[in-house]
């Protein structure tokens, strides 16, 4: 991570970008990806919800050219920036996800205790259930007492993706309901790829990644 701050990215914003990139290039398209938020801030505060794909993430996994260039460059730290202004949404409890989870059960019982209560049609909404819905589920940890830790998927065609990001290294831990084991592989593969990708950018910007880095 600290070949990552040289460049001027943070760098779980870029682990997202990375993420993203690796599941278009896996299958095709980006799913809805959340990630852990802490919300320590406010008293009683424990996390909220980021939602990590943005047009911009978008954009630099859609232009992924050969080898790195400046417009790469250019691309990573749009996209890394427009993550950590959702992620400064989420940290001050601004995100609209445990708002509108809040509401939802309430009208859910009010749905069991009222008679003829209709819920809203937005919770019934295709929109807003494919929002619910996060297919890679994502947690970062830093703490160096913490070696690996990991975590199951919420849906059971996702991925559960955990991390930790160290000043020299970072640890990955995947895991899957899917039967079909070369579909994590795939994932696995293309995760790889992008990291060898990410170091050939940290080179072509002239800041050199940690010695014997592998991924």
């Amino acid at each position: 991570t600290d070949a990552l701050k040289r460049l001027g990215v943070s760098p779980d914003a870029c682990m997202q970008v990375m993420f993203h990139l690796s599941y278009l290039n896996a299958f095709g398209k980006i799913q809805n990806t959340y990630e852990s938020v802490s919300t320590r801030q406010f008293r009683e505060g424990r996390t909220d919800v980021l939602r990590s794909v943005t047009r911009e993430s978008l954009d630099f996994a859609q232009s992924r050219n050969p080898s790195p260039e400046a417009a790469s460059l250019a691309l990573l730290k749009t996209a890394t920036e427009s993550i950590m202004q959702r992620r400064m949404i989420s940290a001050t409890g601004s995100s609209p996800d445990h708002h509108l989870s809040a509401l939802y059960q309430l009208a859910l019982q009010n749905q069991n205790n009222l008679f003829d209560y209709v819920i809203p049609p937005l919770f019934s909404d295709s929109t807003y259930t494919l929002y619910r819905r996060s297919i890679l589920s994502t947690s970062n940890i830093s703490d160096p007492l913490c070696l690996l830790f990991g975590f199951g998927p919420v849906t059971a065609e996702g991925l559960g993706l955990a991390y930790g990001s160290y000043p020299v290294h970072l640890v990955f831990h995947l895991s899957f309901f899917d039967q079909d084991r070369e579909r994590i592989n795939r994932f696995r593969r293309e995760l790889q790829a992008a990291l060898r990708y990410l170091q050939d950018m940290l080179v072509f910007a002239g800041v050199d990644p940690p010695r014997g880095s592998q991924p």
